[in-house]
């Protein structure tokens, strides 16, 4: 089945990243302290700092979540977009693959 609602798609790489032994954290920022363009969830996995930013199928991220993502892939983290939780399996099998 196909999930459409981002909170589907977030539960979904939440309990994926779960799973495999990693540690996902939800962010939800919100009053005078949060900062512009943090992906949704910050993820620990095989020691990287992962960043993935969550969107609906068909949607895509907006400038400054970009800039956030290319932001941490500078710092020497992994920040990227998804739409499913293929991409999500991807980019950690990858981070995997490198250890």
């Amino acid at each position: 089945m196909k999930q459409h609602k981002e909170q589907d798609i977030q539960t979904s790489i939440i309990n994926y990243v779960r799973s495999i032994g990693g540690l996902p954290i939800k962010q939800n920022q919100i009053g005078i302290y949060a900062q512009a363009g943090v992906p949704d969830l910050l993820v620990c996995y095989y020691g990287r700092f992962v960043g993935i930013e969550v969107k609906r199928p068909g949607q895509k991220p907006k400038p400054i979540q970009n800039a956030f993502l290319d932001a941490i892939n500078k710092a020497g983290g992994i920040g990227f977009w998804a739409d499913n939780l293929d991409i999500v399996k991807e980019k950690l099998s990858e981070i995997k693959k490198s250890n």
